[in-house]
């Protein structure tokens, strides 16, 4: 009986170390379920602003890309070389990596959101250029032909603007926003302009694909101002 009994406690510690190794592995398993989660969380926040990013740029709208992408991405990679050697949840924790990641995570899904937002507006002035509605009605002659193209312009134009006031989700999104453009070029261009022929010729550009500086002529300028217009136009690069 005496002989059996250091067996006996010999095996009792190694079942106490069993479990005194199970619980700490539970322990580390919940440690890591939880960084995961945190991860998980600004990850794929961070994933929806790229795929927005790869959409625009798909249809050419160049976005910036925010220097705490390139930083985050540096941080994620150091941290995951430490991981691989270490693969413990402390290892991740070790000094400001792990909140400094998590922070230029955000920050880079934030700055390109935001970027993604600024292009996207401006690409409806590249696309088309043309006077809003109200505008276009105090220019042309009140003809049947100019109300009716004046009506499908109305309804064109209100699609092409609402289109801009979200995002795209997909390339065809853009492709229709295209199509909208294109056909209000087309009308723009049944429009009769009740002006002079040098006025005429402006705003007929202006409404098809930008008008050149050669038409902005001193008759143009001043009839412009006249209509307190002239301040509606700003000069772009080609």
């Amino acid at each position: 009986m005496s002989a059996a009994l250091p067996l006996r406690a010999a095996a009792l510690r190694e079942q106490l170390e069993t479990l005194d190794a199970m619980g700490s592995n539970v322990q580390e398993t919940a440690l890591l379920t939880d960084l995961r989660r945190e991860l998980a969380e600004d990850v794929e926040e961070l994933e929806r602003s790229l795929v927005q990013s790869r959409v625009l740029a798909k249809a050419g709208v160049v976005t910036e890309t925010p220097a705490s992408l390139s930083a985050a991405r540096a941080r994620a990679a150091a941290l995951r070389d430490k991981f691989v050697q270490d693969p413990r949840s402390g290892t991740l924790k070790v000094g400001k990596s792990w909140t400094t990641l998590t922070r230029d995570l955000v920050a880079a899904a934030t700055e390109l959101a935001k970027d993604a937002k600024v292009a996207w507006k401006a690409y409806r002035g590249v696309i088309f250029t043309g006077d809003a509605p109200a505008v276009v009605r105090s220019r042309i002659a009140g003809t049947d032909q100019n109300n009716s193209a004046l009506t499908r312009y109305e309804s064109k134009h209100q699609a092409f603007r609402m289109a801009f006031e979200t995002m795209p989700s997909s390339t065809a999104e853009i492709v229709a926003v295209l199509q909208l453009a294109s056909d209000l070029k087309t009308i723009a261009g049944e429009f009769d302009f009740a002006v002079p022929d040098d006025v005429k010729k402006f705003l007929e550009a202006v409404q098809a694909r930008g008008a050149a500086l050669t038409l902005l002529t001193p008759g143009v300028i001043a009839w412009l101002k006249d209509n307190d217009a002239f301040d509606s136009y700003r000069i772009v690069a080609a």
